[in-house]
């Protein structure tokens, strides 16, 4: 283990020993992105057929199969991340430290980056610093480790991170991981062009429809101004939350009897859905002009809010501020449900 009072300075000479400090670089264009992807096919393909073959067991069949799977595909170091993924879900939070220590002796013992990063993945904090060190002296080129080094070091106010991942994507455009990790850094840095960009990518794993990699394409256009884009990524997708973020689009679009439809319908079906009155009463009062709907959603997100504890307390305030401010300007005011506490 290194020395933790000087983990900080090793870890920053590794990142600038592997290239990753530098100017403002672009990120690459789809055509490389995806030429890469198709050089990845087969180990995806593994994946894939992996994930299928886990996806309806009980977590601890899962990783059974999936060690079954890494004996049989030993050099995959994806699916070696996977299955340690599957390990975390069956772990109770006392047993990690020991789970990880695992890992690390496991690293010691072969000696590799990939052990090193998988170990530095199982791992927090500053032994999981140590860990990516470790690997990058092992191998200054393994990109995993390169991105996990960055995710790492990220910290609010300062984008050399971010600007760092962006370079080592124009670099290795078939890092999954690196995008994953920009779709996650992105928004913290208020760049929705490059969270949209990585949702793009999505998915890297050939299993068909995946919900999940639709909905972070959307809100990632939502995020960049493109409601068009965000509408399209929603195709086929019906859950409630879906619907709801349907409606923001239409909005977005100026379709706002569309928006009212889809609204009232959600309310309709599930007048206990304290979110779906909100959205109802901020679309009455931002865009139909409706000040009796308005109040009367604000008025019932409140009380089912309080009733099932389902409204953030961030929209408890807004609500209870903007009913207060229509009957102050001579709405209907009342107050067993304005009163409702939560």
């Amino acid at each position: 283990m290194l020395p933790s009072v000087r983990l900080s300075s090793v870890f920053l000479l590794a990142l600038a020993s592997c290239g990753l400090l530098g100017g403002q670089p672009s990120l690459p264009p789809a055509e490389d992105i995806f030429a890469a992807r198709e050089g990845q096919e087969a180990e995806w393909q593994l994946l894939a057929e992996s994930l299928q073959l886990v996806q309806n067991l009980a977590p601890e069949e899962a990783v059974s199969e999936l060690e079954a799977q890494v004996r049989r595909a030993p050099d995959s170091v994806r699916l070696r991340a996977l299955l340690q993924d599957f390990e975390r879900r069956t772990l109770p939070n006392v047993e990690r430290a020991a789970w990880a220590e695992g890992y690390r002796l496991r690293s010691q013992e072969l000696g590799d980056a990939p052990s090193a990063w998988l170990a530095a993945r199982a791992s927090s904090g500053k032994n999981a610093r140590a860990l990516v060190v470790q690997a990058l002296a092992l191998d200054p080129e393994y990109v995993p480790a390169k991105v996990l080094a960055l995710g790492l070091a990220a910290k609010p106010g300062d984008d050399t991170p971010l600007n760092q991942l962006v370079r080592l994507l124009a670099e290795h455009p078939g890092s999954a991981e690196g995008w994953r990790l920009l779709a996650w850094m992105a928004p913290l840095y208020d760049r929705p062009d490059l969270a949209l960009a990585a949702a793009k990518t999505e998915p890297w794993l050939d299993l068909g429809d995946i919900p999940w990699a639709k909905r972070q394409h959307a809100f990632a256009a939502l995020a960049a101004e493109r409601p068009s884009e965000a509408l399209a990524a929603l195709q086929g997708l019906e859950e409630r939350s879906d619907q709801m973020l349907r409606a923001r689009c239409l909005i977005d679009l100026g379709r706002i009897r569309e928006a009212a439809r889809i609204l009232g319908q959600l309310v309709e079906d599930d007048p206990q859905d304290a979110i779906a009155h909100f959205n109802y009463g901020l679309l009455a009062r931002d865009h139909l002009q409706q000040r009796a709907l308005a109040r009367r959603e604000f008025a019932a997100a409140l009380e089912c809010g309080a009733r099932f504890d389902s409204l953030p307390m961030v929209r408890q305030i807004q609500a209870r501020l903007w009913l207060e401010q229509m009957a102050k300007k001579g709405g209907v005011y009342c107050p067993a449900l304005y009163d409702t506490a939560p």
